[in-house]
């Protein structure tokens, strides 16, 4: 009897041994595990960090560079130009569809491009105009026909003055 009390002492201490080595071996794979983990982590956290300061820096200089909406603006009033002079024709709703999308992308971003072409002179207005005669209008009225740069507001303050050429019907008195 005590030589089978001894084997099984034996084999139970053997078992434990064998259960913390396995254990160590585990805690082990863990702690390298958690290392790594920690690792992804912190990396993690400097990465969005600086996308945080990206973000910050873009909402200080005002989201999308303001040359770049000078020139976005530049290119609707271009096309709006255009396709006020070419009248009717096939795709023209696309376009003019087109066209206001880039405008709602542009008032998302708090800027507004100051509708004129077709609207009346007058002046008051705060815009370089260039004026022609034009004998298809009633006397004494004024239109804008061309936009060469638009007005263009954010948070209603003016970023740039609008540029435009003004049809009149000056008959008796130009």
């Amino acid at each position: 009897m005590n030589t089978t009390l001894i084997i099984t002492t034996i084999i139970i201490v053997v078992a434990v041994l064998m259960t913390g080595l396995a254990m160590a071996r585990t805690i082990s794979r863990l702690k390298n595990e958690a290392r790594g983990l920690q690792s992804k982590l912190e990396k993690a956290v400097r990465e969005r960090r600086l996308s945080e300061t990206a973000l910050a820096e873009s909402q200080r200089q005002g989201g999308v560079g303001q040359s770049t909406v000078l020139a976005l603006a530049g290119e609707i009033t271009r096309m709006e130009n255009n396709l006020n002079y070419m009248g009717n024709i096939r795709g023209e709703r696309q376009l003019k569809k087109s066209l206001e999308r880039m405008k709602m992308a542009l008032r998302a971003e708090d800027y507004t491009i100051v509708p004129m072409l077709g609207l009346p002179y007058n002046e008051g207005m705060r815009a370089t105009a260039v004026f022609v005669e034009d004998a298809s209008l009633p006397v004494g009225e004024a239109v804008i026909i061309s936009v060469q740069k638009p007005q263009i507001n954010r948070g209603g303050e003016m970023l740039q003055a609008a540029s435009i050429t003004v049809g009149q019907n000056c008959a008796p008195s130009c």
